[in-house]
């Protein structure tokens, strides 16, 4: 995490200065603070704040300034979390009552392992977006259409979203 924080902060401050100059990343730097308390609330919670941040993160959001890396992965591995979703619902103590010591620490395991792993999922959505929201909100408040200003934060850091022209024969061919 702090190692693509502190990349993206690189990239991302050059590539707002190259586009929007230096003062426009010096207002989108104000601005992180901010943009971080929201986004970290709205990963953590999935409610988005009652600020002038949180408004601002619905704003983005809607207009597609959001990126993140996905994948659809195949029928199996489809069902692997249904099976998960299940035997959490059963619960450890389910599994206990049934005699099933072993499958019932797993779950626990897994409980407390995913917590965890949560903890870390949220501190990296907030950071993966952090300087994108932080240059919307400035542009915004410099009267950039919410579309354009975007656009120019979908592109700050690596646009996940974007696909060359042989995207879909790659993707075939893997």
């Amino acid at each position: 995490i702090l190692r693509n924080t502190a990349r993206d902060a690189m990239t991302g401050s050059m590539n707002i200065i190259g586009n929007e100059g230096a003062g426009m990343a010096a207002r989108a730097w104000g601005n992180y603070p901010a943009a971080m308390a929201s986004l970290s609330s709205y990963a953590a919670t999935g409610k988005v704040p009652n600020t002038e941040a949180g408004k601002l993160l619905s704003e983005y959001r809607q207009f597609g300034g959001k990126t993140g890396a996905s994948y659809m992965s195949d029928l199996e591995e489809q069902g692997k979390p249904l099976q998960r979703m299940y035997d959490d619902a059963y619960g450890a103590s389910g599994y206990l009552k049934d005699g099933k010591a072993s499958k019932a620490a797993i779950i626990a395991g897994r409980k407390i392992i995913g917590g965890m792993a949560h903890a870390i999922e949220v501190m990296n959505q907030a950071t993966e977006n952090g300087l994108r929201l932080a240059l919307f909100m400035a542009l915004r408040k410099q009267g950039v259409s919410a579309g354009e200003a975007a656009q120019a934060a979908k592109n700050v850091t690596v646009n996940f979203d974007r696909k060359g022209e042989q995207t879909s024969v790659l993707s075939a061919i893997y």
